[in-house]
């Protein structure tokens, strides 16, 4: 899911309402968020059913998360039209474009896009932990898999009940120029 959502987004800006993108993009991550506050029990009880917290036990997850990606990405390849897009520079009219074509038109014609895109890559290291927090929990903290599917629904509930909110709130705010 995270890696179709900047191309979510990008869809969303296109067809969207420019009062009403954010709160759109925030619809769309709420009805993402729905199957995301039960997926994590789903793994606890197929953890358990394969053994715990050990090899045996979590290797059925990774099977499972490789079906969802290819499957995944057999349906945007498959249903996924190229995007008709307004041009801005001396060609005018509607014409289509690839994704990868949009990627880089945007990059190139956005000013700030390079600086945040770097920032957002170097916020990336101050998550170097995170894939070993759940084995802190279970082999410090005690932690069994239910304890972990409880603090993934949490964490997935905490972004469905936010998500609409804050969009709200961005659409009424409204973009910042920073040229």
């Amino acid at each position: 899911m995270p890696l179709i959502m900047p191309l979510t987004d990008i869809i969303i800006v296109g067809v969207t309402d420019p009062n009403r993108r954010a709160l759109a993009m925030g619809l769309s991550r709420t009805i993402w968020a729905i199957p995301s506050v039960f997926v994590p029990y789903l793994a606890a009880m197929i953890v358990s059913n394969f053994g715990g917290i050990n090899v045996n036990g979590i290797r059925p997850l990774y099977f499972t998360q490789i079906l969802a990606f290819l499957l995944a990405i057999i349906f945007v390849l498959v249903m996924l039209e190229p995007l008709y897009v307004q041009r801005s520079s001396s060609q005018r009219g509607v014409e289509k474009i690839s994704v990868v074509e949009g990627y880089r038109e945007l990059i190139k014609s956005e000013k700030w896009l390079k600086h945040w895109l770097f920032i957002m890559a170097i916020m990336r290291f101050g998550f170097i932990s995170m894939p070993f927090v759940p084995l802190w929990i279970v082999n410090i903290r005690g932690a069994d898999q239910y304890l972990l599917g409880l603090m993934g629904t949490l964490s997935a509930l905490a972004s469905l009940l936010l998500q609409i909110p804050l969009g709200m709130l961005a659409d009424k705010i409204g973009p910042r120029k920073f040229s």
